[in-house]
């Protein structure tokens, strides 16, 4: 959420944002903007999620969580398909990580249920495929190739392969959007953090 609410920004938008943790470049982490696009951190915790009237998911990954409320893994599963439906039902679409087991099987059953689904990760068969060229504590170097993506070079500056992954989530959603893909990827680019998540407090 953060990652393409800072791209959405760079591309001259001004989009309304809810975020789990504070951006590190404004220290927001909520904005009522004038541009059409609001970007959630919805949350599975509490079947929350289902309630948004969502056209666009980005779901990173799918593993057994919060069963305290769910009770079972197949119940909180189901959840994430119903999501994936009504996105569906809107003639929405749903970006999926093809790198993780639970999102690849759900990803499986939308497209049986007839939703448009984007897949991306470092896996051969996703429809976005990440090439990593550098990970350094500093940040990151990778190439993303597919459909309307012809090979677009991003940086990011927080470390992790993770964060490639989620900066690919949202570049595939951006694009998905319509926007530039030059300007996605300067736009993660611009990208530097959140509160809490690498962040440096010091050396010892």
């Amino acid at each position: 959420t953060s990652i393409l609410t800072v791209i959405l920004q760079a591309c001259g938008q001004d989009p309304s944002f809810a975020i789990g943790s504070e951006l590190n470049d404004s220290g927001a982490n909520a904005h009522l903007g004038t541009g059409e696009a609001f970007v959630v951190e919805a949350d599975e915790s509490d079947g929350s999620f289902l309630r948004l009237d969502a056209r666009l998911g980005i779901v990173t990954n799918v593993e057994p969580d919060h069963l305290n409320y769910w009770g079972t893994a197949e119940a909180m599963t189901a959840a994430f398909h119903d999501f994936a439906t009504a996105i569906g039902g809107r003639r929405g679409y749903l970006v999926v990580c093809q790198d993780d087991p639970g999102s690849a099987a759900l990803a499986l059953a939308a497209r049986a249920a007839g939703v448009a689904v984007r897949t991306y990760g470092v896996a051969e068969d996703s429809d976005y495929r990440i090439h990593v060229e550098d990970l350094t504590p500093d940040g990151s170097v990778f190439r993303v190739q597919g459909p309307s993506l012809d090979d677009v070079t991003c940086r990011i500056g927080v470390a992790g392969l993770h964060n490639v992954l989620n900066a690919t989530a949202a570049v595939v959603a951006a694009v998905g959007l319509g926007l530039p893909p030059q300007e996605v990827a300067a736009g993660v680019a611009q990208f530097v953090g959140t509160r809490r998540r690498f962040e440096f407090r010091g050396e010892v």
